[in-house]
């Protein structure tokens, strides 16, 4: 791993784009995005940010209406630049490779038309159907890339093959594997949201050598804090723990990848062996039906909140004592951005998922893990915690211990330094 020292370049601006169709500006009610958090911190240290993003927002899928955003939120030194691209409806789509390539086409075409070229550029990846464009860029502009490995495409993409047909996925996606294996070989630098992403991206190229540093999503303590305290009550929440032994939440999307089903069957079956442990479940996603007619089905035991405002859910999860990760088996997702808030808010958590966060739940005694798909191996793991409240004060200790490795003012600050080495 690279060790980057502390250098301040001095009356030197540098102008860097950060390069990425999706993600969520502050105001859209969201929790801080990734891009916004890089752009904020390489703004704070002088540099000329430019920012990316299209203008069809991936969590709502609507446009936003460009011409009514304000620059209040904005650091003076970070620009925006909003990019068209076609619409869609459904994460795994034709319609959304369509949209990724549109962008990638109206990404370049608008970078050719900047009069400043940049000094480096931070592009996310996942970037299958939008990357080569601005590969061509950085390639005609002799430009350095730095790549920030976000999620694992195309490994997710095994979700959509029968399960005894995984062992081809590295074959049938073949194609997929190498325009992704092009972009790290040109790249000066590989960020990683987790190290087992950063490991299995540059294993692949044989660039294991490369310039490289993990950068975990995190979460900011302060901002965290401030909420928690900023809100004085959730009425509707209140009310619904006041009885219980032991509430647990899910917080996030409600979608095909988080096991959904798992969840709701597990839920049911620890509403029949205990009566004293309620759910809330906030979030939004294809499966929220579901969720709506099971807490109409037992309203004394679960309560559905729907989406919410991310400054409330500090609150919310003070009157929790189990945060749930719920994945499905085939999910390759390493360290899932609703464990680092479960952490800050002093939740033990109930696990799903193997690689990076099974360490830390086991090294760490933060947590949990139960069978991916097993609602019997999910309900044993918590009655571990009704059995032993001891163990669950203890779990929730060390949660909110360990968040304060995660927090992001202190990530991102690492990430900005990573980049200025190549300055």
């Amino acid at each position: 791993m690279q060790t980057i020292n502390d250098h301040v370049l001095k009356g030197i601006q540098k102008t860097i784009w950060i390069i990425h169709p999706q993600g969520t500006l502050p105001f859209e009610g969201w929790t801080e995005d990734r891009r916004f958090m890089i752009s904020n911190a390489l703004a704070n240290r002088g540099h000329r940010v430019v920012w990316w993003i299209s203008k069809f927002k991936h969590h709502t899928k609507t446009y936003r209406n460009v011409e009514a955003i304000t620059r209040e939120w904005l650091d003076t030194s970070i620009e925006m630049r909003f990019i068209d691209s076609t619409p869609y409806k459904s994460h795994i789509s034709i319609q959304r490779y369509l949209y990724e390539r549109t962008f990638g086409i109206n990404v370049l075409a608008s970078m050719e038309k900047e009069e400043k070229i940049p000094d480096i550029i931070v592009m996310t990846d996942p970037s299958l159907f939008f990357g080569n464009y601005v590969l061509k860029y950085c390639k005609k502009y002799k430009i350095k890339l730095i790549v920030d490995i976000f999620d694992l495409w195309p490994e997710q993409f095994k979700i959509l093959i029968p399960e005894r047909l995984h062992f081809m996925a590295k074959w049938l996606f073949f194609c997929l594997y190498k325009r992704r294996d092009r972009l790290i070989n040109y790249a000066s630098g590989v960020v990683g949201i987790t190290k087992d992403y950063l490991d299995d991206v540059l294993t692949r190229t044989q660039a294991i050598t490369k310039p490289q540093e993990v950068c975990y999503l995190g979460v900011n303590l302060q901002n965290f804090e401030t909420n928690r305290h900023a809100v004085a009550s959730v009425d509707i929440v209140d009310k619904f723990v006041q009885d219980a032994s032991i509430v647990c939440i899910y917080a996030g999307t409600l979608g095909e990848a988080y096991d959904m089903k798992t969840l709701i069957h597990s839920i049911e079956k620890s509403i029949a062996i205990n009566s004293t442990i309620k759910f809330i479940v906030a979030g939004a996603g294809i499966n929220e039906n579901l969720f709506t007619l099971l807490a109409v089905r037992y309203p004394t035991r679960v309560l559905f909140l729907g989406m919410v405002d991310p400054k409330l859910l500090p609150y919310i999860y003070s009157k929790c004592d189990i945060g749930i990760c719920s994945y499905s088996k085939s999910s390759a997702v390493s360290m899932p951005t609703k464990f680092y808030d479960y952490l800050a808010g002093g939740l033990a958590v109930l696990n799903s998922l193997g690689r990076e966060i099974q360490s830390y739940v086991n090294e760490k005694s933060v947590g949990t893990n139960y069978e991916p798909g097993n609602p019997n191996s999910f309900i044993d793991s918590l009655l571990s915690y009704s059995n032993d409240r001891k163990l669950l004060d203890t779990h929730k200790t060390n949660a909110k211990q360990l968040s304060h490795r995660f927090d992001s003012n202190i990530i991102y600050r690492n990430f900005t330094r990573f980049v200025e080495s190549f300055l």
